[in-house]
C-alpha cells in the first residue's frame, strides 16, 4: 500500500515540498502579500506551480523512457532535473529569507553580500535539498522498475497527450515569466 502510494505520487510530493517551502517563506517571512495588487500575489503563487509542474512532467518523461530501456541514463537525467530545481528553489527561498527579496547575481559580486550569504543556515538548507533530491531519486529508481499499473497518470499517458501537456505547461511558464 505505502510502496504503491510512493511510486504513484513521488513526483507530486517532491515538487509540492519545494512549492510549500517557497510559499511559506514568500508570504510568511518575506511578507510578499500585496492586497492592493492581488494579481501579483497570484502570479507569485502560480509561476512556481507551472515551473515545478513542468519539471515534474520532464521527470515523468524520463521515467517513461527508463521503463522502455537504458534505465540508468534516463534516471540520471531525472535526478539532474530534480537537483537543478532543488538548487534554484534553495537559492530563491534563502534569498527571500535573508533579504525579504531576491538577491541578484550582481549583488553577489560584492564582498559584503557574499559574506552575508555564507552562513550555517545555508548549509542546513543545502543538506535538506540534497537529501530531499536523493530521496526522490531513490523512489524514482524503484518506480522505474515497477509495473505501469502502479505509475502516475503522466507516466501511463500516450506520448501525444504527454507532449501536449508538457508543451502547454511550457507555454504557460513562458507567459508567466513575461508578465
Amino acid at each position: 500500500m505505502l510502496r504503491s502510494l510512493l511510486i504513484r505520487h513521488h513526483r507530486l510530493a517532491f515538487f509540492l515540498g519545494f512549492h510549500l517551502a517557497y510559499v511559506a517563506v514568500l508570504f510568511g517571512v518575506a511578507g510578499a502579500h500585496d492586497p492592493a495588487h492581488a494579481s501579483r500575489s497570484l502570479v507569485r503563487l502560480l509561476a512556481p506551480v507551472v515551473e515545478l509542474g513542468l519539471a515534474a512532467l520532464l521527470c515523468a518523461g524520463c521515467l517513461r523512457m527508463a521503463r522502455r530501456g537504458a534505465r540508468l541514463p534516463w534516471m540520471l537525467l531525472s535526478g539532474v532535473i530534480a537537483l537543478v530545481m532543488a538548487i534554484v528553489y534553495l537559492a530563491q527561498v534563502y534569498s527571500l529569507y535573508l533579504s525579504h527579496n531576491f538577491i541578484s547575481v550582481l549583488a553577489m559580486q560584492n564582498a559584503d553580500s557574499v559574506a552575508f550569504v555564507e552562513s550555517p543556515l545555508l548549509l542546513v538548507g543545502i543538506v535538506a535539498a540534497v537529501s530531499w533530491t536523493a530521496l526522490f531519486w531513490a523512489v524514482s529508481w524503484i518506480a522505474s522498475g515497477s509495473g505501469s499499473d502502479m505509475q502516475g497518470a503522466a507516466v501511463r499517458w500516450g506520448w501525444r497527450r504527454y507532449a501536449a501537456t508538457t508543451a502547454g505547461c511550457g507555454v504557460l511558464a513562458a507567459y508567466l515569466l513575461l508578465i
